[in-house]
């Protein structure tokens, strides 16, 4: 008898492990569609264009650069900034430029700003004078930060 109703103890505390696991799914399931309602194409684009905003280093890439070019009013330096992003629009970016000797010793960094306009998909050539060091043989460049271009919706429009 004692054996008979331990079963029956189980049984029934199965069932309602499994009637709970069932409803548990059933409001999971209306949870994530709710909550995971389709956008719509504006939010979308809304949304995008926060992301790309924020993290102008992921989007802006310096494509290709020169190395230290020598003219009569100094040191330059020349190349490529290309913004990979869909949306979003920057400007002012802050470079960081790497001097190297020969033997590739660093000697120095120094930071640059780089006052012009990225547009979405585009490459953008860049010329600044830079104050490298005698020994420089070579330089590395980097996109520290730049600054995200608030009205980058309109300016997409046009």
């Amino acid at each position: 008898m004692m054996i008979i109703k331990k079963r029956n103890n189980k049984v029934k505390t199965d069932q309602m492990k499994l009637a709970l696991s069932a409803i548990y799914a059933v409001v999971m399931i209306i949870l994530s569609q709710s909550c995971y309602a389709q956008q719509s194409p504006d939010e979308l684009k809304i949304e995008l264009l926060k992301e790309e905003s924020a993290n102008p280093t992921t989007y802006l890439k310096i494509i290709k650069h020169d190395n230290i070019h020598h003219h009569v009013d100094g040191w330059f330096v020349s190349g490529y900034i290309k913004n990979t992003a869909t949306l979003a629009y920057f400007k002012d970016a802050v470079v960081i430029v790497s001097y190297y000797t020969q033997a590739l010793k660093h000697l120095i960094s120094q930071q640059y700003v780089i006052h012009q306009s990225f547009k979405p998909n585009k490459p953008q050539c860049f010329l600044f004078k830079v104050s490298a060091p005698k020994e420089t043989a070579s330089i590395k460049m980097r996109i520290k930060s730049a600054t995200a271009v608030e009205d980058s919706v309109e300016e997409s429009h046009h």
